[in-house]
């Protein structure tokens, strides 16, 4: 029988916003060396809405990313090492993983961050 983990992953805002769980099966499988993408959309601390147009650096794995988010809240960094990244937002940072496909989108809450 296949080994199975389950994990808490989000669909679209409105689950983020319900936390609905999401069983995902078997884990993904990162292979050391391989490039990935930093692909992820924005949401202010309660996580009703996504910080759009607003500006981020992320550090990580030796590397510095910076941009601007879009209208709905997305930033996107391809080939990228694989890494846990730290982003901030104004003055506050979280953790953000990376994605292994570009079509992919991670939705991150960032706790303390508030819609000016």
């Amino acid at each position: 029988m296949p080994d199975k983990e389950e994990k808490t992953l989000y669909g679209d805002a409105q689950d983020f916003r319900e936390r609905k769980r999401i069983h995902t099966g078997r884990k993904n499988i990162i292979i050391a060396g391989e490039r990935v993408c930093l692909s992820i959309i924005l949401y202010e601390d309660t996580g009703a809405a996504v910080i759009a147009n607003t500006d981020y650096r992320i550090e990580g794995h030796g590397q510095t990313y910076s941009g601007t988010t879009d209208d709905e809240g997305y930033l996107f960094h391809p080939d990228v090492p694989i890494d846990d990244y730290d982003l901030t937002v104004g003055d506050i940072t979280v953790k953000v993983p990376v994605v292994l496909n570009a079509g992919d989108r991670h939705l991150q809450r960032v706790i303390g961050y508030e819609i000016p």
